[in-house]
């Protein structure tokens, strides 16, 4: 059974970013939900997103793989 808890009382923020293979900063996602990359980049470069997620004093951090895709989108 899932469990679900409220935050609404606990300050929090998300951050999502956009790192290649390396470690290097590609793009972040701002807060109206854009993706803002890096200039000299290009999102095709990232292969992971990165989520950090606070909540209170607590920080957590997860990575997903990301495909970039393969042919333009117009």
């Amino acid at each position: 059974m899932p469990v679900t808890f409220g935050t609404e009382a606990e300050p929090s923020t998300q951050t999502v970013t956009f790192i290649d293979a390396s470690g290097k900063l590609i793009a972040v996602v701002d807060h109206q939900g854009a993706v803002q990359v890096v200039p000299g980049e290009l999102l095709s470069h990232a292969t992971r997103m990165l989520f950090t997620l606070t909540l209170g004093t607590a920080t957590a951090h997860y990575t997903v793989p990301y495909l970039a895709p393969v042919t333009p989108v117009r």
